[in-house]
């Protein structure tokens, strides 16, 4: 088994981790011989060339060769035009499968259906109060794919219940209405629409990814604000809620200045 988990890191795209392994991976082929041997010119190699030189290597052989392309239709159509056609074909078909899963996950539920289904457990299981923090077994059992980020509510309805699902959608309810508030009272008509974008923002985010991991919308990367892990989308919320709150600073600094016209 260990040698079908080496050959799977060695044909994988080339990452400084697979660089930095490689005495890992030539400990772990030490009891086989013959493996070590035919194998050690390729460890040899990557080894031996610069990360972007094995990148691009790896890009020629296995993305732009029609020969050991692995990619299907490349593979079978090359450059020519029936490419583009059946890629369109695939495209509907793709399509067609989300429609059909979001409909009815139990039609495919170690496939397709497996990740909503999973979720569904997971939110069901929670019950009112939930198992406690750190305590739900879909989640740390590895049930739940991207439990930390795109399914980030599963495993909070697991741990916190219920109870905890109201609290945190009374929490985004009353965050929109206050975005939401601010933009009615804004001072100017610019201000006015970006605050109103922002807040839409937040319940679109919001209502997307809740929506998705119970099955009624589907399966799309959307985090959670403010609850999902991730760097990029904490900037982004953070920037949008500072947007907000210059909105709110410019409503005051707009009334002072007409209180001091005004006296």
């Amino acid at each position: 088994m260990i040698i079908y988990r080496v050959l799977s890191a060695l044909l994988s795209y080339p990452e400084q981790e697979l660089i930095d392994a490689l005495p890992e991976i030539e400990a772990a082929l030490a009891p086989t011989p013959r493996i070590r041997a035919q194998l050690g010119p390729l460890l040899e190699h990557l080894r031996t060339t610069k990360l972007i030189r094995l990148q691009e290597e790896y890009v020629a052989e296995f993305d732009r060769s029609r020969r050991q392309s692995l990619y299907l239709f490349e593979h079978i159509h090359g450059e020519s035009r029936e490419r583009g056609d059946a890629l369109l074909d695939l495209l509907r078909e793709y399509q067609r499968q989300r429609v059909c899963t979001l409909l009815d996950p139990m039609r495919d539920p170690l496939g397709k259906g497996f990740h909503i289904l999973q979720a569904m457990i997971a939110i069901g299981s929670g019950g009112l109060h939930g198992k406690g923090f750190m305590q739900g077994t879909q989640t740390h059992l590895e049930f739940i794919p991207e439990r930390t980020t795109d399914f980030i509510f599963a495993a909070f309805s697991e741990e916190f219940g219920l109870a905890g699902n109201l609290l945190l959608i009374f929490g985004f309810w009353c965050l929109v209405l206050r975005a939401l508030a601010l933009s009615a009272v804004a001072p100017t008509l610019f201000s006015r629409l970006l605050a109103a974008a922002v807040s839409t923002i937040f319940f679109a985010y919001a209502f997307v990814n809740i929506g998705m991991v119970s099955g009624v919308l589907p399966v799309v990367g959307v985090p959670l604000p403010f609850i999902s892990y991730g760097g990029t989308a904490m900037v982004t919320l953070g920037v949008a809620l500072g947007i907000l709150m210059s909105v709110s600073r410019a409503r005051w600094l707009a009334e002072r200045q007409r209180k001091a016209l005004l006296a």
